[in-house]
């Protein structure tokens, strides 16, 4: 069974996405903190989710969001070696910035908050976008930067 390179992921946007993602931690994010201070607050916001509010349920799930932004380099350059594989990285990306997006949409949404944000939470929120952007289907002849993703010909 012959093995068959097909394009997969922009490497180059990956690079991007994950740069803007760490610089991302040493800019003021939110108010005075700045990212990796930030991504700390779980204790704050654990109480909340508890009981039942929204805004501190996403805060929690958005943590899944920083694993899979923290893990897409081994996801994208070890395990996703099928088309299988890959559309399930694919799919985690996509879910993880929605959750960060609809999270930050919130905060947005609040008045009083909307004046905390900061230059790191939106380069923290573009990162996930170009990530998904990255990983995104493209064709053979669209992008000589792409990571193939070997599958068995059926020939």
């Amino acid at each position: 069974m012959a093995m068959t390179s097909q394009p997969g992921w922009n490497r180059r946007l990956a690079f991007a996405a994950w740069s803007i993602y760490v610089v991302s931690f040493f800019l003021p994010s939110y108010d005075t903190l700045r990212g990796y201070q930030c991504a700390t607050c779980q204790t704050m916001f654990w109480d909340q989710a508890v009981h039942g509010d929204w805004t501190g349920i996403n805060y929690e799930l958005i943590t899944l969001s920083n694993l899979t932004m923290l893990l897409s380099p081994w996801l994208l350059f070890s395990f996703a070696k099928t088309s299988g594989r890959l559309k399930a990285v694919r799919m985690a990306v996509l879910l993880s910035t929605l959750l960060v997006w609809l999270f930050v949409g919130r905060i947005l949404a609040s008045s009083g908050d909307r004046q905390a944000i900061r230059i790191g939470c939106l380069l923290w929120t573009l990162s996930f976008g170009v990530l998904s952007w990255a990983t995104r289907p493209i064709c053979k002849s669209c992008d000589k930067n792409s990571a193939p993703v070997d599958q068995p010909s059926h020939a």
